[in-house]
Order: C-alpha cells, then sequence, then structure tokens
C-alpha cells in the first residue's frame, strides 16, 4: 500500500480572498511517507464532491525534501490541471485525492486523475493546480485528504 501525507500549501493560502472568477495557480506539496517508492503508475485521483479536473493532465517533479518553497524549474514540471471551482451548497472540496497504484485501480479512465510517477520514501512532490475562483461571490473550502 502507497502512503503520503499533505506538507503544506506552497502558496494561495488557507483564508485567501479572491474576487469572483480570478485566475489563479494552487501549489501544494505531499511527501512519500511509506516504506516503498511510488510506482510510475502513481496518480492522484478525484474520490469526491464536484467534478474539477481536466484530464490534461502534465508530469510532476520531487521537491526538495522539506523545503518551504519551489524553484521555477519544479514549478514548471509540477502537474497541472484545469478546472473550475463551484459552489456545493456553502462549501466546495477542491481535492477530494486517495493515492492509488493505477494498474491495481478497477475504475474507468474517465476518472479525473494527476499523474504523478515515481517520488522516493522521504521524499516530496510539488502538485500544482490551475484554478478559476466561482462566478458567485461566497466561501469556498478547499482541502486535501491525508
Amino acid at each position: 500500500m502507497l502512503n503520503a501525507r499533505f506538507i503544506e500549501d506552497v502558496n494561495v493560502p488557507d483564508g485567501t480572498i479572491l474576487s469572483p472568477q480570478t485566475k489563479f495557480l494552487k501549489i501544494w506539496k505531499m511527501s512519500n511517507n511509506g516504506s516503498i517508492t511510488w510506482p510510475e503508475s502513481t496518480a492522484l485521483h478525484f474520490s469526491g464532491g464536484e467534478r474539477m479536473f481536466n484530464n490534461d493532465l502534465i508530469k510532476s517533479s520531487p521537491a526538495t525534501p522539506r523545503s518551504n518553497s519551489f524553484s521555477d524549474e519544479e514549478e514548471r514540471h509540477c502537474p497541472r490541471c484545469t478546472f473550475f471551482i463551484r459552489p456545493n451548497e456553502t462549501s466546495c472540496v477542491m481535492c477530494g485525492t486517495n493515492l492509488t497504484r493505477r494498474e491495481h485501480e478497477n475504475r474507468s479512465d474517465e476518472i479525473p486523475k494527476i499523474h504523478i510517477g515515481p517520488v522516493e520514501v522521504g521524499k516530496d512532490v510539488g502538485i500544482a493546480v490551475d484554478l478559476q475562483a466561482p462566478s458567485k461571490p461566497g466561501k469556498y473550502v478547499s482541502s486535501v485528504e491525508d
């Protein structure tokens, strides 16, 4: 079984106020806190809330372990996808995700996912997502499941 731990929001911290329809890049960092290297097929899979991912995704690269920021090179190679946050009653889950080995997954290829690839034990990986704030003003909550 693969293990992952959410480390931090690299930019756009919780509580950031954005004007409606503002486009922004959201980056967060996760760590391989398990006992095996993640295989090439490792991906984050959408698991709940609104379907917000676009399947046009690109390659990720491991971040420097425990670094507080990403270099321009690391940011350019983070996986990216474009989706729009939509309200679901009073809140919206930005990324309810599960880390899985795709070859053991029985889900459809249509389920949104971000390819992560191999990450060594103890290493961190940066994940970048292009977002757009909702057009309707309100409070929207994002979360990454640990």
